[in-house]
């Protein structure tokens, strides 16, 4: 399969709303591998972090938003195999 032959499905946790020009994630055609986009520490449908909020609470909303992208691809915490900050 060349390069040019791969498609991808964009990943959509329930509930999220659609992001303009890019995707949560991606899941490659015959492949178990889910992408994940960058995740921030915000959550979904906010329109900004709150003034105050500190570095550990929005690394923990960040890393709640990866889990629930995660979850939406078929897969669970245990499968997640690299994290890149």
């Amino acid at each position: 399969m060349a390069a040019s032959d791969i498609a991808y499905t964009p990943i959509l946790p329930e509930g999220w709303p659609r992001p303009r020009g890019f995707s949560h994630a991606v899941v490659a055609t015959g492949t178990r591998s889910v992408r994940i986009a960058g995740q921030i520490g915000r959550a979904p449908g906010e329109a900004h972090i709150a003034a105050g909020t500190d570095a550990g609470a929005q690394w923990k909303v960040a890393l709640s938003n990866v889990v629930a992208v995660l979850k939406a691809a078929g897969g669970e915490p245990t499968h997640l195999v690299a994290l890149r900050a």
